[in-house]
């Protein structure tokens, strides 16, 4: 029977900035959140605070319901 090992590394994923911030790290490299039942990516790993203002700035209309005015990218 023949092992396969991956060539690929995982990276470590980083920890929240602080407790109380809203998105989780996600394996591509993008910090994230699920809201309504959809996934949605704000902004890679290396800068969370970016992320943070593109998440404040698209909630209210992902929550309520509607396509953000700023592009977000969903899984």
């Amino acid at each position: 029977m023949l092992v396969r090992q991956s060539a690929h590394r995982r990276r470590q994923k980083p920890a929240k900035p602080n407790p109380s911030f809203p998105l989780t790290p996600h394996n591509n490299g993008q910090w994230c959140t699920k809201i309504r039942g959809k996934l949605h990516f704000f902004g890679v790993w290396e800068d969370p605070d970016a992320a943070l203002e593109t998440y404040l700035r698209a909630a209210p209309d992902l929550h309520a319901g509607r396509e953000p005015h700023s592009p977000t990218l969903s899984a």
